[in-house]
């Protein structure tokens, strides 16, 4: 499952991109789960979306888009999220998402 930030435009405009194309997980804004039950503080939602796994590990921010992506029933997009948490690519997904995520509020309104 996906916790993501619901007041988020761009987070909630990325959310039905995944969807549309072709994922196949839940998600729910964080203010909608027991994130303290799984560990999360405010702070950890601030900055990141969350992948929680069926056994409790959690996946942060790059690494919960990349599992979110290696969901969909098209191939190329289960490729692009492999591509995303590859140890060559990490690094890079790591610091895009941390930009991402600390500017999204400045995103045109179209994007959200």
């Amino acid at each position: 499952m996906l916790i993501y930030d619901g007041g988020c435009g761009f987070c909630r405009r990325s959310l039905r991109w995944a969807y549309a194309a072709g994922g196949r997980f839940d998600a729910a804004p964080a203010s909608e789960v027991d994130t303290a039950a799984l560990g999360l503080s405010a702070r950890d939602l601030a900055e990141a979306a969350w992948w929680v796994e069926p056994d409790g590990a959690l996946l942060r921010g790059h690494e919960a888009v990349a599992r979110v992506l290696r969901t969909s029933r098209w191939w190329p997009v289960r490729l692009l999220g492999r591509v995303v948490a590859s140890r060559p690519v990490a690094p890079l997904s790591r610091r895009a998402y941390a930009w991402v995520a600390a500017n999204r509020s400045r995103f045109p309104a179209w994007l959200g």
